[in-house]
């Protein structure tokens, strides 16, 4: 059942919101995120196995848990998308949007008539089986609790970004660093001083559209320079922050070095 978290009062206040990437299918892991303390959770159906199958279980965990459910796809054809917005998903994140078209398509395939073109369907959990509320109100409070975020990950994206905060419905944009030094010809180096002017470049046309951003996080080293960078959004891939801080475990154990 689609229901307001405390990530929409986050985004609201324009106040720091963390976040898991898992890529993993692993409902529990939900759970231990929101005892972790984190904001929200981003069920990754673009980069690992996951499937609406897979995934419905952890949004089951993050509704119980009250961490927001967040799912990047890995097409956004909206018949991909409606299958994890019926789970009852409170955002959707969106790869590779390059043009204020294609973030407007996003928009709709998430929104219900008349403000989008999302398909109706009264018997899914999302709208409680149609018994928790009648579903024209589902529909309408779908409209205004439902996040879009659009990940920014190639140079005409970051050339469009302006043209792309003037859709209306955007919930946040994404940047996605790694795809974006990669596109740019630096592949596996965001710190090329030329990404980095087109991950400020997108930072601050965010600030003046009063948009939230989101950047990595990882370590607090890189946490702390992202936030002092404007971010408002932070993740973290769980799969790589345990194996670094596991084998930081193991070595200092053993007493050997990486």
């Amino acid at each position: 059942m689609l229901e307001k978290y405390p990530l929409h009062d986050l985004l609201e206040a324009k106040q720091t919101a963390l976040g898991l990437i898992l890529n993993m299918a692993c409902a529990p892991l939900v759970e231990i995120g929101s005892l972790m303390g984190f904001d929200f959770v981003m069920i990754d159906a673009e980069h690992g196995p996951i499937d609406p199958i897979s995934a419905e279980p952890m949004i089951r965990a993050a509704e119980l848990a009250r961490i927001a459910p967040i799912v990047r796809v890995g097409s956004s054809r909206p018949e991909v998308v409606l299958r994890y917005l019926d789970l009852g998903v409170t955002g959707i994140m969106f790869p590779h949007i390059r043009t204020a078209k294609e973030a407007a398509e996003a928009v709709a395939a998430v929104r219900f008539p008349p403000h989008g073109k999302r398909g109706v369907a009264p018997s899914t959990n999302a709208s409680g089986y149609g018994v928790r509320m009648p579903y024209k109100q589902y529909m309408e409070h779908a409209n205004s609790l439902l996040l879009p975020m659009m990940i920014v990950e190639e140079p005409e994206a970051v050339e469009n970004i302006d043209k792309i905060l003037d859709v209306e419905g955007i919930s946040a944009i994404v940047i996605g660093a790694m795809d974006l030094c990669t596109s740019m010809g630096y592949p596996g180096d965001p710190s090329v001083p030329e990404v980095e002017a087109a991950i400020d470049k997108v930072i601050a046309a965010c600030k003046r559209a009063n948009m939230p951003v989101c950047l990595a996080g990882g370590s607090q080293e890189v946490s702390q320079r992202n936030l002092r960078r404007g971010a408002n959004m932070l993740f973290t891939p769980i799969g790589s922050w345990l194996a670094s801080y596991g084998k930081a475990y193991t070595d200092a154990v053993r007493g050997t070095k990486p």
